[in-house]
C-alpha cells in the first residue's frame, strides 16, 4: 500500500494512514488510514493558519449506507472517539497493520486527523469514518487516488466487536456507488496480505477480481509478506 491514516490514503505504499485502512482494511484488514506516509507527514506540518482555514472551508460530507449505517468524512471533532477505538483494537490491529504499533497519544491522533482532513479536501485521499447508530465502529478510505486514471486505492478496518455483521461490505458498496455516480472513480483497488483472510474475503464478497500477487511486498512485524492485488471496474 501507499497511504495510511488513523483509521485513511497514494498507494506507492498508500499512506500509512492509521486510521484508514486500506485495505488499510487490514485496518479491517486491508490497510487502514492512520496516516503515516511521507505525504501525511508533510501535510502534518501545515501551519496553524492553514488548519484554521481548512476548518472554515470544509463542510461535512456524509455517505448514507443504511438506516443504521453512514460514512462521515473525517473531522477533528471525532479525534477522541477515533483514538479510543484504535487503542481498544490495538492488539489485533498490530497483527494486521504495521501502523498500529506507532499509535501514540491522542494529540498524535489529532495531528493525523488534521493531515487526513487536508488530504481529503485536496482530493489526494479520502478518509471516512464508519458510524453505526451514531457510534464510531471503523474506517473506510481511499489511501491514494489517481485522478487521471480515475483509480482509487481502498483501505479499511472495523472494530472487532462489530465484525461479521456485514457492516463493512454494506459500507464498501455505498462508498463505491457514491464515487461512480460522481464520475470520479471507475477502478477500485484493494491490496491485502495473502495471510489476511478476513480482508481477502471482503474483496471477494464485493465483486473484486484477483489480478495478481505481489511477492514479499509488505513488511509486518519483522517479515515481508506476499500481497494480493484485487480490483473492480465500473463503466462511467
Amino acid at each position: 500500500p501507499s497511504f495510511r491514516m488513523p483509521g485513511g490514503p497514494a498507494l506507492t505504499r498508500p499512506t500509512l494512514s492509521f486510521y484508514s485502512v486500506v485495505s488499510y482494511a487490514g485496518w479491517r484488514c486491508a490497510y487502514p488510514a492512520y496516516t503515516f506516509s511521507p505525504i501525511s507527514r508533510f501535510v502534518g506540518r501545515v501551519s496553524v493558519s492553514a488548519t484554521r482555514q481548512l476548518r472554515g472551508t470544509m463542510s461535512s460530507e456524509i455517505i448514507p449506507v443504511t438506516q443504521e449505517i453512514e460514512l462521515r468524512a473525517v473531522e477533528e471533532r471525532y479525534t477522541t472517539d477515533l483514538h479510543n477505538l484504535v487503542i481498544k483494537n490495538k492488539t489485533w490491529l498490530q497483527t494486521a497493520f504495521d501502523w498500529a504499533q506507532h499509535v501514540g497519544t491522542e494529540e498524535d491522533t489529532r495531528r493525523n486527523v488534521q493531515s487526513n482532513q487536508m488530504l481529503h479536501q485536496r482530493g489526494y485521499a479520502k478518509m471516512f469514518l464508519i458510524f453505526m447508530n451514531d457510534e464510531l465502529v471503523g474506517v473506510l478510505s481511499f489511501n491514494a487516488i489517481e485522478p487521471a486514471n480515475k483509480a482509487g486505492y481502498i483501505g479499511y478496518w472495523l472494530d472487532k466487536a462489530h465484525q461479521g455483521q456485514g457492516i463493512l461490505s454494506q459500507a464498501l458498496q455505498a462508498f463505491m456507488r457514491y464515487y461512480v455516480e460522481r464520475g470520479e472513480i471507475r477502478r477500485f483497488v484493494i491490496k491485502c496480505r495473502v495471510a489476511n483472510h478476513n480482508s481477502n474475503r471482503v474483496a471477494q464478497r464485493n465483486g473484486f477480481a484477483l489480478e495478481g500477487c505481489l511477492r514479499e511486498a509488505e513488511m509486518l512485524n519483522g517479515r515481508f509478506d506476499d500481497v494480493n492485488l484485487y480490483a473492480r471496474l465500473f463503466p462511467l
